[in-house]
This record gives C-alpha cells, structure tokens and sequence, in this order.
C-alpha cells in the first residue's frame, strides 16, 4: 500500500554548509518519517551507524539551523521531534 504524501526531504539540505553526519542525519530522519515511524532517538538509534555523541551533535546542528523542532520528551531515550518546513530554516 502506497502512501498518499509527498517525501518530505528538501534539496536544500545540500545548500546549507552543514557536515557529511548532519546531512546523513536528517536524511535518516526524512526516512523515518516518509515510512510513518516517529521521529524518535530510539528509532535513530536503530539505524544510526555512528556513536551517540555524533547523534547527539547532529540533533543539535538540525536544531540549530530550525530544521527539526523537539515535539515531546520522557527522558533522554524518548525525545520525539517534528520536521519543520524548509520556510523555517535557518542558515546558521
């Protein structure tokens, strides 16, 4: 079954100077949430192949630039963020 939605990735995650582990990152998140997962650190951490404090950084860097928002959190493990529309971004 097919889903009724647009992917949700933006090219002009290239355009923002952002490290190799940022953009993988949010790509990794654009997969989660293109395929109706939460966006959560646990299921991050399901997938992530580099080490904790490099997610930890790369949420940071997402956040920084406006490009996810933290929707809820229940502890460290249980953060669930929302994607923010490109319109929203920032450059640094």
């Amino acid at each position: 079954m097919g889903h009724n939605h647009s992917a949700t990735m933006s090219q002009r995650i290239f355009k923002l100077g952002l490290d190799t582990g940022t953009i993988s990152l949010y790509l990794l998140c654009c997969g989660l949430v293109d395929a109706g997962d939460t966006l959560s650190i646990k299921n991050m951490k399901g997938i992530w192949n580099d080490s904790q404090e490099a997610l930890v950084s790369g949420l940071n860097n997402l956040s920084g630039h406006g490009i996810i928002r933290q929707v809820m959190a229940h502890g460290s493990e249980e953060v669930i963020y929302g994607l923010n529309d490109e319109n929203r971004w920032r450059q640094s």
